[in-house]
């Protein structure tokens, strides 16, 4: 081989040599600027995440501190019902005894009695907070599912006691405030109004329907059911200030 040809081989080889180190360079930058750009997008993407989740959890924190204020008045409203079928359950007792005597009984005792036939309790569940949360799409993302399954039930267990209690509401108005006629009806009406329980009750069980409801009032709904719905509210209650302090 001529000294020419030697060089031009030489020539030849080093060119290549060049191209190829130059192509593995290009490919070794091309590779390190792909995993910077894949690792910026990881990272961005468990930003976005971790900001998403946080987010729904804030949301999540906001709706439950306003379901416990409305389940907080729902207990509220439990409570003073509970006053007022104790003394329902009071006076069913007292006339039970003394419904042929009631004329030697207190004024203030049969006042209060007179009130309460015609008052009829009723319990109409707030639930609105409630409801935006489960329009919300947030409850899947709530970690506790036990909590979220009790949460659930307590709203049906008060639904439940509202339909009870109105149904009680419905027996005591049909019972106790009976269809008389006009004359009777403004007396009674009369004595309603000038505070007269003696002039009330006279007429009051001068009708059969009042005089059996009285012994069958009481079966008809017990106080003691009010407390059971108020603290399984109260036990929902104490999970979601758990939930709050996380």
């Amino acid at each position: 081989m001529s000294y020419l040809s030697l060089k031009q081989v030489y020539r030849k080889t080093n060119i290549y040599t060049m191209l190829k180190n130059m192509k593995i360079r290009s490919i070794l930058s091309y590779l390190k600027d792909l995993s910077v750009v894949m690792v910026g997008i990881f990272l961005t993407l468990m930003l976005t995440n971790q900001l998403d989740h946080y987010s729904k959890q804030k949301d999540i924190k906001e709706s439950l501190a306003l379901i416990k204020l409305e389940l907080e008045n729902n207990i509220e409203e439990l409570k003073g019902l509970e006053k007022d079928f104790t003394q329902d359950m009071e006076m069913y007792l007292f006339f039970q005894e003394n419904m042929e005597r009631f004329q030697t009984a207190s004024a203030d005792t049969l006042s209060l009695y007179m009130r309460r036939t015609g008052q009829l309790p009723g319990f109409l569940v707030q639930k609105d907070a409630f409801e935006v949360f489960k329009s919300s799409a947030l409850m899947p993302y709530l970690r506790d599912k036990a909590f979220l399954v009790d949460m659930i039930q307590v709203y049906s267990i008060m639904e439940g006691f509202s339909r009870v209690l109105k149904h009680y509401s419905d027996k005591k108005a049909l019972n106790l405030i009976p269809e008389m006629n006009m004359e009777l009806a403004a007396k009674r009406m009369n004595a309603l109004k000038e505070n007269d329980p003696y002039t009330f009750f006279s007429i009051f069980f001068m009708y059969e329907q009042p005089k059996a409801f009285m012994f069958e009032g009481n079966y008809f709904f017990q106080p003691g059911r009010i407390r059971w719905v108020w603290e399984n509210v109260e036990n929902v209650v104490k999970r979601i200030e758990e939930e709050l302090i996380r």
